[in-house]
Parts: structure tokens; sequence; C-alpha cells
């Protein structure tokens, strides 16, 4: 005997005609968002893998819908561009002392905040392989945040929704913490 070991085969699974699960077809179980397709993909191929060959046509179609799962991740990443528009600065301060509070509250967020002109600011973000700039024109009683470019952030400015170009979600979220940054900074 060479040492080797025959263990007995798993008993078969008995499975409908047509596979299905749940009264879905694999296909669209793993077109079904999240990870949850994915588990229930694997459940269903761990029974069919049981004693079976899962058929050719159900394989293909399977692995075609797995591709279809990053394009649906992909249009959940974004959302339409929001900007900021007049937002009030908290208190009374003169434009140079409005600037400092702009770049101190940038920098407190990782933002490099340098002056273009008076009342004209412009921010750079960079985080990994992310960089967003933005422009933050102000006078002594309001401000603004405007979008000038990004690397990186899937911006599709001539794909717009409802009149809005499409940004990485977390862009959205960087520019709200800015804002709440410089009025919190305007208040002390």
């Amino acid at each position: 005997m060479d040492g080797t070991v025959f263990l007995p085969r798993p008993a078969p699974v008995a499975l409908p005609a047509h596979p299905q699960t749940c009264g879905l077809p694999v296909p669209a179980l793993v077109a079904a968002s999240g990870e949850r397709a994915s588990v229930r993909f694997l459940e269903y191929a761990a029974t069919v893998g049981r004693g079976f060959c899962m058929h050719r046509r159900t394989l293909l179609h399977a692995i075609g819908g797995l591709a279809t799962l990053p394009t649906l991740g992909a249009c959940v990443r974004v959302a339409p561009l929001e900007n900021v528009q007049d937002a009030a600065f908290v208190g009374e301060a003169s434009l140079p002392r409005r600037t400092e509070q702009i770049k101190r509250a940038g920098a407190s967020l990782g933002w490099v905040m340098e002056q273009q002109q008076p009342g004209l600011m412009r921010g750079t973000l960079n985080l990994r392989t992310h960089q967003a700039v933005v422009d933050v024109p102000y006078d002594a009683r309001r401000f603004s945040i405007r979008y000038v470019s990004s690397t990186d952030l899937d911006y599709s400015g001539g794909a717009a929704q409802h009149g809005n170009p499409m940004i990485h979600r977390n862009y959205n979220s960087w520019i709200e913490n800015l804002e709440h940054k410089i009025s919190a900074e305007s208040a002390i």
C-alpha cells in the first residue's frame, strides 16, 4: 500500500430539474446587491458541488452575473456634486481675519489653503490617490465652496443627473466637513 487514503464520496444532493434557489434563477441571485449575493451564490455552488457538476450554461450565467457586481458597486459610489453657496460666518470680523479663519479650518482637516487674491482662497485635499481642489470665495459675512477639479474621484461633468455633475460620494462629505469647520472657526 502506498499510503493513499480513499474517502467515501458524499451522498448526492437532490436538486430541482432546473437549478433554482428560493425560486430565483442563479443569475438573479448573483445580480442582487452587496455581499449577500456572493454568499448566496457560493452556498448554491457548494450545494451543486456535492457530488454533481454544475451545468456549463448555469456556470456561465453565474460568472456573467458576478462580473456585473463591480459595475453596480461603482454606481453606488457616486452622488450629485454639491457646492456650498453663500454660507454665513458666525459673528463679525474683518476680511483679513476671515482669511486666517478659513486657513486654520482647512489646515485642521488636511486641506492646503492658498490665497489667490483678497476674498478668494484655493483649497487642495490629497488623500491616498484622491485629490480635490476647490475655490472658497468669501467676504466678511459669507463664504462659498465651489468645485474646481479632482483626481481619482469619478467626476463626470458631462454625465449629469438632474442637472448636477456626479462625483465620488466622499467628496460631498469632505466639503460638508470643511463648511462646518469654517463656520466653527469663525465663531472663535
